[in-house]
C-alpha cells in the first residue's frame, strides 16, 4: 500500500508508522492521520541593525538526502541526512520507541535561527504536509472564554498568554471515522526553552507547526532543534497526558512529589483583589483611590474585621493583592499605604491566619536599566514595545531578588514575615527578537529562572512558604505549590474552571488547587460557583460586600459560612487522620 515503506509497530494495536525517504506515514485504526514530509525548514537570521529588524533567511534543502534505518538501543531510527540553502548539514532523525516517536533536526554551520517549520516541506512550491484529520485540540483558556478549544483543521492557532502560561505544547487530533486521536507535542532538553509559540498553519489542505527561536539559540557547529513528539490516546486528554507523562519519565520534567503541603496551604483563602476597591476609604486617605492604589493596610485591616464581625468567615490566609509595594520591582511596602506592614502581619498570626503576598512577575518599574531588559508587549494586551522588566539572569538583579525575598518573608527585626506568594503577570513580559538579557535566555526559559530563584529563594528563607501560580507545564512542575484556576468571570461557569482545571491536573499533578472565584455576573452563577469550588479545589472568596449589579440574601451568606464550616471541617479531618 505504501510501497517499500518500512513499516512499524507500537504497543498501542492499530497504531502503525511507515517511512520512506519521502514521507513519514501515520496511520491508526486504518486511517492515514499523518501523511508527513521529513523535510522541515530552519529560518537563518543575519545579526545586521537592531535585532528586531535582523534579516531572514528563507530554508531550502538542496538536492537529494541519504536515507538510513537503523537499530539502536531497541529502537528503530530513521535517518536523513543533506544540505540546505542555510546550512552546510542537515539532519532528521525519527526514533521510534514502544509508544511513539520522537523527530529530531540537527543543522551544521554558523549563523542565528528564526523560525522552524516542522514537516513543512523545506524545498516544495506548495508547503506542509498531507492529513486527513478534521479537528484539534488547543489546551489552552483566556479570562472571557473567547479563544476556542476545538478548531477545525482548516483553521490556523497561534499560541496565545494569558492565564495558562506556559501552557501544554501539544495538539491533540481527532480524525472521523476512528477512536484514537493523535498528538504532536514540542519539547526541548532543559535549558533549552528559549522559545514561546508553538503554533499549527494550515494551507490547501497541508498543514505544518512552528516555534520560533527569535534569535536566541546561535549555532556554531551543530546545533539541535526543540523536538517534536507523536502520542497517541483515546481522547485528547489521554494524548495531552501521554505528552506530559513523558517529560518526566525522560528526565525533562520533575514531578511534584514528597512536599509536606501544611494545613494552611489548603484554606480557605479570602483574596482582597476585588473587596480593597469596596472599602469606604476615609477623607484624610486620599492616596487610597481605587483599584491597585487601594490595597493599604486600613483596607486589609478593615476587610480582616468584616470578614470575623458580619460574616464571619474564617480563612486560614488572605491574600494581599495589587499593589502593596512602593514600585513593582523593588517590591518594599509603599510606606505611605503600609505604614507598619510587620505589625499588621503579626496581628494576623496572632488569630491564626497567613498572609501571602500578590507579586508582579517581571516588575521592571522602580528598578534601574542595567537589572532589566526589554522587549515587544504581549499580543493583545500591553502596546509598549519598549517598556523594561527584570532581568533574572542579570547578577544585579538576582541580588536583589534575593533581599527582597528576605524582607518579605523572613522573622528577622524589620522584615515583614509574610508567608508566600501568589504570582501573577507571567504573561507581561518582553517578547521578539528584541529581548537581549544579560545570560542571553529569552521564552519558556526565562520564565522557568525566574520561577526557580523565586521558589528556592523563598524555600530557604521559610520552609513552608507557600507559592501560588499558574504555569501549565511539567517544565515548571516542581517549582510552584498551588495551581490557580484564575478568574471566574460572567462568561465562565463551571465547566469552563472543571476544563482548566483538567489540564493543570495533566500537566502539573499533586498540587492543591486555589479556585480563584470572583464574583461572577449573576446571584445564580455566583453561587453555584461557590457551592462548586469545595468539589474542585479551595474555596476562595474575592469580596464580602455585595456585587454592584446584584444582591446576595442573609440566606446565601448563610450558605457561604456553612460551606466554608463544612469545608473547614472535613480538611481539618483529612489532615488529622493523614
Amino acid at each position: 500500500m505504501y510501497g517499500n515503506a518500512c513499516k512499524v509497530t507500537f504497543d498501542r494495536k492499530k497504531l502503525f508508522l511507515y517511512v520512506s525517504e519521502d514521507h513519514i506515514i501515520v496511520e491508526a485504526d486504518g486511517a492515514p492521520v499523518f501523511e508527513l514530509t521529513p523535510h522541515s525548514s530552519v529560518e537563518k537570521l543575519s545579526r545586521r541593525g537592531k535585532p528586531e529588524n535582523w534579516p531572514a533567511a528563507q530554508d531550502r534543502d538542496d538536492g537529494d538526502f541519504a536515507f538510513s534505518c537503523a537499530e539502536k538501543d531497541g529502537k528503530r531510527v530513521f535517518t536523513w541526512t543533506g544540505r540546505s540553502s542555510n546550512w552546510k548539514k542537515k539532519e532528521y532523525r525519527l526514533v521510534c520507541d514502544a509508544k511513539g516517536f520522537n523527530y529530531y533536526i540537527t543543522v551544521s554551520g554558523k549563523g542565528t535561527v528564526g523560525k522552524i517549520g516542522y514537516f513543512d516541506g523545506a524545498r516544495a512550491e506548495q508547503p506542509g504536509s498531507r492529513f486527513n484529520f478534521c479537528e484539534y485540540y488547543v489546551p489552552n483558556y483566556n479570562t472571557a472564554s473567547t479563544e476556542p478549544n476545538y478548531r477545525p483543521s482548516t483553521v490556523p492557532a497561534e499560541t496565545y498568554f494569558e492565564l495558562l502560561v506556559p501552557p501544554l505544547y501539544c495538539y491533540p487530533f481527532r480524525t472521523p471515522g476512528i477512536r484514537t486521536w493523535l498528538g504532536l507535542g514540542l519539547l526541548a532538553k532543559p535549558g533549552s526553552y528559549n522559545f514561546w509559540q508553538f503554533d499549527f498553519a494550515v494551507q490547501n489542505s497541508r498543514f505544518w507547526l512552528t516555534t520560533d527561536m527569535e534569535g536566541h539559540a546561535a549555532v556554531d557547529g551543530a546545533w539541535e532543534a526543540p523536538y517534536i513528539r507523536l502520542t497517541a490516546g483515546n481522547d485528547e486528554f489521554r494524548v495531552l497526558e501521554e505528552y506530559s507523562q513523558y517529560h518526566y519519565d525522560v528526565g525533562i520534567a520533575k514531578p511534584y512529589e514528597g512536599v509536606k503541603q501544611p494545613r494552611w496551604w489548603y484554606g480557605p483563602i479570602m483574596c482582597g483583589w476585588c473587596e480593597q476597591s469596596l472599602v469606604p476609604i476615609p477623607a484624610d486617605m486620599p492616596y487610597l483611590y481605587g483599584g491597585q492604589h487601594s490595597c493599604g493596610q486600613y483596607v486589609y485591616a478593615d476587610i480582616a474585621r468584616r470578614m470575623e464581625e458580619e460574616r464571619h468567615l474564617k480563612p486560614t490566609f488572605i491574600i494581599v493583592d495589587d499593589k502593596w509595594q512602593d514600585f513593582y520591582g523593588t517590591a518594599h511596602p509603599d510606606p505611605q499605604r503600609w505604614p507598619d506592614m510587620r505589625a499588621w502581619v503579626d496581628q494576623m498570626h496572632a488569630k491564626g491566619i497567613r498572609v501571602v503576598l500578590w507579586f508582579r512577575l517581571w516588575g521592571g518599574e522602580g528598578l534601574p536599566e542595567d537589572e532589566t531588559y526589554t522587549g515587544l508587549g504581549v499580543k493583545g494586551w500591553n502596546k509598549d514595545n519598549d517598556e523594561r522588566y527584570a532581568d533574572p539572569t542579570n547578577p544585579r538583579y538576582q541580588a536583589r531578588l534575593k533581599e527582597i525575598l528576605h524582607t518579605l518573608l523572613s522573622h528577622d527585626e524589620g522584615c515583614m514575615d509574610c508567608d508566600g506568594f501568589k504570582l501573577d503577570f507571567a504573561f507581561w513580559m518582553g517578547f521578539g527578537r528584541k529581548v537581549q538579557t544579560y545570560g542571553g535566555q529569552s521564552g519558556v526559559e526565562l520564565l522557568h529562572t525566574l520561577f526557580k530563584q523565586i521558589y528556592d529563594g523563598a524555600k530557604a528563607e521559610k520552609p513552608d512558604a507557600l507559592i501560588n501560580a499558574s504555569p501549565c507545564h511539567p517544565y515548571f512542575s516542581d517549582l510552584f505549590d498551588q495551581v490557580r484556576l484564575h478568574d471566574c468571570t460572567g462568561q465562565n461557569r463551571d465547566e469552563v474552571m472543571d476544563r482548566r482545571l483538567r489540564v493543570y491536573d495533566i500537566a502539573c499533578p499533586n498540587h492543591s488547587v486555589d479556585t480563584d472565584s470572583c464574583f461572577s455576573g449573576t446571584r445564580y452563577s455566583t453561587m453555584r460557583y461557590i457551592r462548586h469550588s469545595v468539589e474542585i479545589g479551595i474555596p476562595d472568596m474575592y469580596q464580602i460586600t455585595d456585587p454592584r449589579d446584584f444582591e446576595l440574601t442573609k440566606a446565601d451568606w448563610d450558605e457561604i459560612r456553612k460551606i466554608w464550616e463544612d469545608y473547614t471541617r472535613k480538611t481539618d479531618e483529612e489532615f488529622k487522620n493523614a
